[in-house]
């Protein structure tokens, strides 16, 4: 395997979130050597700091409102179909044509 290789797989460890201890490990666990990391990362770092690509709030906020309108609606239509009419009819001589 060539350096060019370990840059793309550190890159894209960073850009996926992980930290940069946990790529270490994991490439030293894939048979890369602790120097050859070390040399790949300073090269990451001097082209293009790689940063997490950060949590979207917005989208998640986007997924609870959601959820929670769909929760209602649910509930409403469960309310609709099971609906049982408690009140009584009440029956009279004057209602009742015979």
């Amino acid at each position: 395997m060539n350096n060019e290789q370990l840059i793309k797989q550190i890159i894209k460890g960073l850009e996926e979130g992980h930290t940069r201890e946990r790529v270490k490990v994991s490439l030293l666990a894939s048979g890369w050597s602790g120097g050859e990391i070390e040399e790949s990362f300073k090269k990451v770092d001097m082209v293009a700091p790689v940063e997490k690509k950060p949590i979207s709030v917005g989208k998640y906020l986007k997924i609870l409102i959601s959820l929670v309108i769909l929760s209602a609606v649910i509930y409403v239509v469960i309310q609709l179909i099971f609906q049982v009419n408690v009140m009584p009819i009440i029956v009279s001589p004057e209602n009742v044509d015979f």
